[in-house]
Formats: structure tokens, C-alpha cells, sequence
């Protein structure tokens, strides 16, 4: 199981950067936590059952939009 690192931005109260957290994901996690929002646009733009919407293109999808990376 691959784990995906990526950096989460902590700001002040005024929205000022103030420092990064490094916050870890596995592919069970991100599935968990992004599929059923990102199953839902896929089906929008594509149409239900299309062969596009599958576990892995949702994880790269998270992970392009996360900037993440392996974990080593």
C-alpha cells in the first residue's frame, strides 16, 4: 500500500502563511475520502458507468491536486 505525502498550509487568522504541516495519505484513505465527491463529477461529465471512473484515476486526480508525493 502506497502512502501520498502532501504539504497542508497553516495560516494565521488573517489568512498570512504561518507554516507548513506535512499530512500523509493512503490510496484506502484518499479513496475513502475523495471518491464519493469525485465519482460524482466524473459521472456529471461522463455519464455513468464510463470506464474513466475507476479507483485509480480518482487517486491521481487527488494526488494532482494536492501536489503529493510517494512516501520513501
Amino acid at each position: 500500500m502506497r502512502v501520498w505525502c502532501y504539504n497542508n498550509p497553516i495560516l494565521d487568522d488573517n489568512g498570512k502563511l504561518v507554516g507548513n504541516e506535512v499530512r500523509e495519505f493512503t490510496e484506502d484513505l484518499i479513496l475513502e475520502d475523495y471518491w464519493d465527491h469525485w465519482s460524482k463529477l466524473m459521472e456529471q461529465k461522463y455519464g455513468r458507468g464510463h470506464y474513466f471512473i475507476n479507483t485509480q484515476n480518482c487517486i491521481d486526480d487527488w494526488v494532482s491536486v494536492n501536489w503529493a508525493w510517494i512516501k520513501v
